[in-house]
């Protein structure tokens, strides 16, 4: 899990502002908490912890997201701009 996803800057952090799953705020990780923050594919940010726990029982973004590349198999290319 370390290596599968990258870390989240702390940009992202700072425009997510917060870990969905349990609510606190995303920082840089420090000493004292550990708290690291990791992003899916999908662009979102989640304390590693926290979303260890959460794929251990969906295989599934926890903001429910479904990525712009899963909409244009559906779409007419001339569509697409």
């Amino acid at each position: 899990m370390e290596a599968r996803y990258a870390d989240a800057s702390p940009a992202e952090m700072a425009e997510q502002g917060v870990c969905i799953i349990c609510r606190d705020e995303l920082r840089p990780a420090d000493g004292a908490t550990g708290r690291r923050a990791k992003r899916l594919a999908c662009g979102h940010a989640f304390h590693l912890r926290c979303l260890r726990m959460w794929l251990e029982r969906q295989q599934s973004c926890p903001t429910w997201c479904v990525r712009r590349e899963i909409f244009l198999v559906f779409l007419d290319p001339a569509d697409v701009g």
